[in-house]
């Protein structure tokens, strides 16, 4: 994750989905680094990459899922240029 601020917020229908597999933890709570370790290791996990879009100070990424949904990533970037703020917006698949 060294792409990423330390500090980087992330908003993501996967936070979502592991609520329901660990419902005892709210979904804003959930660590960052345990959602990419979870989403990793999911069988069958594809992504097919669309497009990048380049900004002044982010970025987005366009890529499709195994389910056939269609994903923009927004990140925004620090003065580094780590994502800082990252949005995932799903498409029906």
């Amino acid at each position: 994750m060294g792409h990423y601020a330390d500090d980087v917020k992330f908003s993501s229908p996967a936070k979502c989905s592991l609520k329901r597999a660990l419902p005892s933890i709210h979904p804003l709570t959930i660590p960052n680094r345990l959602i990419t370790v979870v989403g990793i290791r999911a069988p069958g996990l594809r992504f097919e990459f669309v497009d990048a879009l380049l900004g002044v100070d982010g970025m987005c990424i366009v890529y499709k899922r195994e389910t056939g949904a269609v994903v923009v990533d927004v990140i925004e970037l620090d003065a580094n240029g780590k994502g800082k703020v990252v949005q995932a917006f799903y498409g029906e698949p």
